[in-house]
């Protein structure tokens, strides 16, 4: 498993993390809390990578 801190503009955290489920498993994702002093807002992700499905006999 690996945790992740996204740091982004509101609308673009959840662009991030449609991305993150092409190539993850999404396990868990924080509300999206405001940074301090900054326009940015951060979220936390548990995620898993995805095995890889194109395995040669």
């Amino acid at each position: 498993m690996i945790k992740m801190r996204l740091t982004a503009l509101p609308d673009e955290l959840q662009q991030e993390i449609e991305r993150l489920k092409e190539n993850h498993i999404i396990l868990a994702v924080s509300k999206p809390e405001h940074n301090r002093n900054s326009k940015f807002f951060r979220l936390y992700a548990d995620v898993k990578p995805k095995e890889p499905t194109n395995r040669q006999s």
